[in-house]
């Protein structure tokens, strides 16, 4: 629904933002992201009415590697979710986010 929506729209605006990662500011604090990481922007998306509170992360090499998660037992699966998201966000190679999403 809306969030893989939103997820693919901050995909595609990464290209027009000329930045490596763009996430929404709930899922960066989610993550734990430092709140010095990415410039803060509102980002108005296609199909959505209000803009979106997003952090623009031009060199995504800067953010903390995290340990392999895989095989881990979380206790539920909003945990699982952070988990992944936290991972995915800290090992990004230093490429296009779009690159990473047409390779799967």
């Amino acid at each position: 629904g809306d969030t893989v929506n939103a997820a693919s729209r901050l995909e595609s605006a990464t290209k027009d933002e000329a930045c490596q990662l763009i996430v929404s500011a709930v899922t960066a604090e989610a993550a734990g992201l430092a709140p010095e990481v990415g410039a803060r922007k509102e980002l108005l998306l296609r199909g959505r009415e209000t803009g979106l509170a997003s952090r623009v992360i031009d060199d995504a090499s800067i953010l903390t590697p995290m340990p392999d998660l895989r095989g881990a037992q979380p206790a539920s699966l909003f945990q699982a979710s952070l988990h992944k998201a936290k991972s995915w966000l800290g090992m990004l190679p230093k490429r296009r986010l779009s690159d990473q999403t047409r390779s799967r």
